[in-house]
C-alpha cells in the first residue's frame, strides 16, 4: 500500500497555548516531496495525540509516522477513522494512535488530495502531581467522587446550545488508547481537543470518562446530549473507560467505578438494568446497559465499531448483574412494593414552563438540582410554576428517594 503513495507532509512543533497543562496546534498541510525534521528542545513535552480532518466526500487512506527524540522513525501507520459518526458539515476526521513519547515532528501521506485539511497535534508537559479536584451528588446509589470539567480543564466550555435529552439507556465505550498515563487530567482534555476541534463537535462526545484509576472525569453534564453512539444518540449516557480493551480488561478500579457510576444513573433515571428495551431514535430494541457496538443493531446507525473492545464487551453481561445487586439500586427499583409507593406521572416531561404531578395528594415532593441542591416543594394535584428554572435536568424526590427525572427545555 505504501507504494501507492505519492505525497508527503512534514509538520514542525511550534504550538500555541489553549490549556493550563497542554498546547495545541493546527496547521494547513503543504506537501513537500523531500523529508525534513526540526529538533524540539524542550524535553519536558510529552506528546499525546496525532489528529487530521478534511471535507472530501469518501475517505483518504492517510499515513503517518513520528520522529522521537534521537533521530528514530516509528513505522508508518494509518490514521483511523473517527468511528463515532460524522463531524460537522461532514468533515471526515482522523485520529493517530495516542502515544506518550516524546517527538519532534511528524510525517502525513496520502495519495489522494485532500479538500482543506487541517492537521492538530496536542501535546502535554510532564507533571506527575496529578491533583483531583471533586465534587459529589446526594442521591440514593450516590454518584461517586468525580473530577469536574474545572478540575480537568479551566478553558473548555461546555457546550453553549445543548440538546436535551432523557436517557433510556447507557452506553460503554472504551476510548483506544491510554491504559496508562502520568496524567489522565491531560488525556481528558485531549479528547476534548480531538471531538471539539478535529471532529468539530459542540462538546466532548462522552458524559463521563473514567480512568484506570478508577476517577470519573464530567464530560457533558447530565441531561445533555452526546456524541457517542454512532449518530443515534438522543435518550442515552455516555461512559467511556480510558483505555484500549481490545486484549485486555480494564483494572478493577475503573470496574468499580462503572459499576457504581451505572447505578447512579440508573436509579436517577429509573432504568432497569436487566432489561432490553426500545430505543426510540435507533428504532430497536437495545439492552439497557449496552456497548457503543450494539449499535449495529439499528439500520439508523451511521457507523460500525468494535468499541468496547473484543476483550471487555463480553463482560458486559456481569456489569448488569453487579449493577443489579447493589443495595442501593435494589432499594430503588427492583422492589416493586417500595416502588409504588412513589409512583409519579409528571406531564408534560420535557417541560418549558410547568409540570403537573398526578401523585399522592398530600405527599411531599422536592425539586432537586442536578448537583443534588434542593430547590423548592412540589405539590401533586395542580400546575407547578417552573418558567424560572434555567434550561437542563432535575429530579422529583419523595421519602428520600429520587424517583423521577424531568427535563426543563
Amino acid at each position: 500500500m505504501l507504494q501507492k503513495v505519492t505525497t508527503t507532509g512534514i509538520f514542525l512543533l511550534l504550538a500555541i497555548y489553549t490549556f493550563a497543562q497542554a498546547r495545541t496546534l493546527e496547521y494547513t498541510p503543504a506537501f513537500y516531496p523531500e523529508l525534513n525534521s526540526v529538533d524540539l528542545e524542550d524535553i519536558d513535552i510529552n506528546f499525546l495525540g496525532l489528529s487530521l480532518y478534511h471535507f472530501n466526500n469518501e475517505g483518504s487512506e492517510i499515513l503517518y509516522r513520528l520522529q522521537f527524540m534521537d533521530d528514530s522513525w516509528s513505522d508508518w501507520k494509518y490514521l483511523k477513522r473517527d468511528e463515532h459518526g460524522i463531524g460537522i458539515n461532514d468533515r471526515k476526521a482522523y485520529a493517530a494512535t495516542p502515544v506518550k513519547e516524546v517527538i519532534k515532528a511528524f510525517q502525513l501521506q496520502t495519495n489522494d488530495p485532500l479538500i482543506n485539511p487541517k492537521a492538530r497535534i496536542f501535546i502535554s508537559y510532564k507533571n506527575n502531581d496529578q491533583i483531583i479536584s471533586t465534587t459529589a451528588r446526594g442521591f440514593d446509589c450516590e454518584l461517586p467522587e468525580y473530577c469536574d470539567r474545572t478540575c480537568w480543564c479551566k478553558d473548555c466550555p461546555v457546550d453553549s446550545t445543548p440538546e436535551f435529552t432523557t436517557p433510556t439507556h447507557v452506553i460503554v465505550h472504551h476510548s483506544a488508547g491510554f491504559n496508562e498515563s502520568d496524567n489522565f487530567k491531560e488525556v481528558v482534555a485531549y479528547y476534548y481537543d480531538l471531538h471539539v476541534n478535529t471532529n468539530g463537535w459542540d462538546d466532548i462526545g462522552y458524559n463521563w470518562l473514567i480512568d484506570p484509576n478508577g476517577v470519573i472525569y464530567e464530560a457533558r453534564p447530565d441531561g445533555f446530549q452526546g456524541a457517542h453512539f454512532s449518530c443515534i444518540n438522543e435518550n442515552t449516557v455516555g461512559i467511556c473507560l480510558i483505555g484500549d480493551f481490545t486484549d485486555q480488561l480494564p483494572t478493577d478500579e475503573a470496574l468499580e467505578t462503572l459499576v457504581n457510576l451505572i447505578g447512579y444513573e440508573a436509579s436517577a433515571h429509573t432504568l432497569d438494568v436487566t432489561m432490553e428495551t426500545y430505543h426510540l431514535t435507533g428504532d430497536f430494541i437495545l439492552p439497557t446497559i449496552a456497548g457503543h457496538r450494539d449499535s449495529s443493531g439499528s439500520a439508523n446507525a451511521c457507523s460500525g465499531t468494535e468499541c468496547p473492545g473484543n476483550t471487555f464487551y463480553p463482560t458486559l453481561e456481569s456489569i448488569r448483574e453487579r449493577v443489579a445487586d447493589l443495595p442501593c439500586y435494589n432499594g430503588e427499583i427492583s422492589n416493586n412494593e417500595e416502588l409504588l409507593i412513589g409512583t409519579i406521572k409528571v406531564s408534560p416531561n420535557p417541560f418549558a414552563r410547568s409540570i403537573y404531578i398526578d401523585g399522592e395528594e398530600k405527599a411531599s415532593y422536592l425539586l432537586i438540582n442536578s448537583k443534588g441542591q434542593f430547590i423548592q416543594h412540589l405539590q401533586a394535584q395542580v400546575e407547578n410554576d417552573l418558567s424560572y428554572l434555567p434550561k437542563g435536568l432535575y429530579f422529583i424526590s419523595t421519602q428520600g428517594k429520587v424517583i423521577q427525572s424531568i427535563l426543563k427545555k
